[in-house]
């Protein structure tokens, strides 16, 4: 009877084999538009893309114009860590194609082949056959996920890195002798400088699986890859890129530390507690071929440590290994879903675990959902973009005519300023900046690669235009910000510029320019009355006072009035413009302008009690001496009412009544 009903139950076993297989596939499909709809979502919300990206953007457009692969024209500085990325957009540029829009469709197309590879990567690892719905679980993961989403936007390389990262991990556990594997990570190693820990670690696996070294492997991707190192090293100079000199510091314990807190926070943002069930990983499955996937994550998060992390949003630096963080808990998850006791014919404990199992996949999708909600509906996630775009045309029909222009910024603005020098003040693309050994304690920056600064150097390269901060947040943000602001060349030579157009943050475009012709005048400022408020105006506003109080000091009393009087048109009663304004009309001598001022500083409420009482008794003094006791000695009792104890003020009112007596 037995043997009877086998072919019967093999013939059902193949038709439930061939459904789960063509279902897997039908839901793939449908993991893959979820995806495409969920991403076309997240760019209509925000137009999101990454300010460095267009650092890329300069290097592959200058490489098409023929300019060679550089930032400023005839300096060679290795401003970029994604060499295939920047050869790959010059390509279409030569092309006539717009590279910025195209950025985020091949990322896109990358990002869907990374999920196919995913959702076939479980069958590389075991010979027994799987069911491959289960293998849709970390496709899922991914599709959802806000990094990898996120990161499609960006206009980086990160998805081609992650493509390239994820097909060679395929690849050697498909067949590790093939002599495709050494040419994808000699690919990866392009994109990224961390593709030479894939060929580390597969390096490792293959002299473990084969025990044997594998030439072949070793000199096909030397064969490759020195040559673009000689041509690097050759055309640049130095041994690694300029961004590592410019964003990797000598005090590496406090780097290892914030980058312990960046992959506390990525594991904290994802949902820690969902990556439990990866451990079953290690409990039900053994085998080399695992070991070599967790090397893969365990190297990546040791570099990602040693490195401080990453200053850009949504943890772009642990995408390489997202695929691998979700097939553990994919697999653990299979594990848990499988288990059989011992109780008479098999009691399928497992089945348990089904509705645990959906749960997590609930409840992870909902939580990227709700991270990602939270990023794009923030007011202005990021506008540095779309601000640099929109900045670009008033530099460029600006009357002093500039070519040069110094920026923090030094992505979309520098993009579409392409006949422009640009001066990296973060030295990402300046060789001197990013060797100096001045820099922020690593410790009193979050921004990591932000540390170094040389004010000094810039104002020598006497730079046409000075953008402080970020295009969208124009103030004084980094430490060579500030040491350009005091520096007396600065305060002699530039002026502020309002543009008055809101960035994307909310504020006015402020940026300084070198005083070429003629300065701004007043009127220039009509109409900012209020605006001090903002910290863009703010820092303008300080840096007229400044300027002013320079020309004071020289005793240019005319020049000083002229940049008072502009500090004034943004802050109409701000007491310490108005006081210093109406001391340069007393040594000009015009003693009934720096009345006038008086009385209207006693006549505002009192922000600042010191100016308050300088200006009654100057004002005071000013009616002494013209001979007006009465008025006099009503400005001295006003600054007794404030401070009862003023020295000056209780002698004059002494010579008041004397004089009062004697008439």
């Amino acid at each position: 009877m037995k043997k009877k009903n086998e072919p019967l139950n093999q013939k059902i076993k193949i038709r439930n084999t061939i459904f789960l297989k063509y279902s897997g596939y039908f839901l793939l499909l449908g993991v893959i538009l979820f995806l495409y709809f969920y991403v076309a979502y997240i760019n209509s919300k925000t137009h999101w893309m990454v300010d460095d990206a267009f650092i890329s953007f300069r290097y592959a457009k200058n490489l098409a114009d023929g300019k060679g692969l550089v930032y400023n024209e005839g300096e060679r500085v290795e401003g970029y860590t994604n060499f295939l990325w920047v050869l790959i957009l010059s390509f279409f540029a030569k092309a006539g194609i717009d590279i910025v829009p195209l950025s985020k469709y091949l990322s896109f197309i990358f990002a869907l082949l990374t999920i196919i590879i995913t959702f076939y990567i479980p069958s590389l690892l075991y010979k027994k056959p799987l069911n491959p719905i289960f293998n849709l679980i970390s496709c899922l993961f991914l599709a959802s996920n806000t990094t990898f989403t996120l990161w499609i936007l960006s206009g980086l390389e990160t998805h081609l890195f992650l493509l390239l990262t994820i097909s060679s991990i395929a690849l050697s556990l498909y067949n590790s002798k093939s002599l495709y594997l050494p040419i994808l990570i000699f690919l990866a190693t392009l994109t990224r400088p961390e593709g030479i820990l894939i060929f580390g670690i597969t390096f490792l696996y293959k002299l473990i699986l084969e025990k044997r070294i594998d030439i072949r492997f070793i000199l096909l991707f030397l064969l490759l890859y020195v040559p673009y190192f000689v041509w690097r090293y050759s055309y640049y100079g130095f041994l690694f890129p300029n961004t590592f000199y410019a964003k990797v510091g000598s005090d590496f314990i406090t780097q290892s530390k914030r980058g312990i807190v960046y992959t506390y926070e990525f594991l904290k943002a994802s949902g820690s507690f969902l990556f439990i069930p990866a451990i079953f990983v290690f409990i039900g499955y053994k085998s080399l071929k695992l070991l070599y996937v967790s090397l893969m994550l365990i190297i990546f998060t040791l570099y990602i440590i040693l490195v401080g992390g990453d200053c850009l949003p949504q943890y772009r630096f642990f995408l390489p290994v997202l695929p691998i963080l979700y097939l553990f808990v994919q697999e653990g998850l299979r594990y848990m879903c499988e288990i059989k006791v011992k109780i008479k014919r098999g009691f399928p404990l497992g089945y348990l675990f089904i509705p645990l199992t959906l749960g997590i996949i609930l409840f992870f999708i909902k939580l990227s959902f709700g991270v990602t909600s939270s990023y794009i509906h923030k007011p202005i996630p990021d506008k540095l973009v779309e601000d640099g775009r929109r900045f670009a045309p008033y530099i460029l029909n600006d009357s002093n005519r500039g070519k040069s222009i110094a920026l923090n910024s030094a992505g979309s603005p520098a993009y579409y300023l392409p006949s422009f020098k640009i001066i990296d003040m973060l030295g990402l693309n300046d060789v001197h900046i990013a060797h100096k050994k001045v820099m922020v304690k690593i410790e009193e920056t979050k921004a990591t690669g932000h540390e170094r600064y040389d004010g000094a150097y810039v104002l020598s390269k006497k730079p046409d235009y000075i953008v402080f901060g970020s295009i969208s947040n124009p103030r004084l943000m980094f430490s060579g910000d500030l040491e350009i602001f005091q520096d007396k060349r600065f305060i002699m030579d530039y002026e502020p510029v309002v543009i008055r157009v809101l960035t994307g943050e909310g504020w006015l475009f402020v940026y300084y320019r070198r005083i070429k012709d003629k300065p701004l005048l007043p009127s220039d400022y009509e109409g900012l009355a209020g605006s001090d408020y903002m910290e863009a105006m703010k820092y303008a506003k300080m840096m007229l006072l400044n300027k002013a109080l320079y020309y004071q000091n020289k005793r240019d009393y005319n020049q000083a009035i002229f940049e008072f009087t502009k500090a004034l048109k943004i802050s109409p009663k701000d007491t310490k413009v108005l006081f210093n304004l109406s001391m340069n009309y007393y040594y000009q001598n015009s003693i009934d302008r720096a009345k006038e001022i008086f009385k209207e500083i006693i006549n505002l409420p009192i922000s600042d009690i010191d100016i308050y009482v300088l200006s009654c008794n100057n004002l005071g003094s000013l009616y002494y001496k013209e001979g007006l006791i009465k008025e006099a000695s009503s400005c001295f009792l006003k600054t007794l009412k404030i401070s009862p104890d003023n020295a000056y003020a209780k002698q004059m009112l002494g010579n008041n009544a004397k004089n009062l007596d004697k008439n």
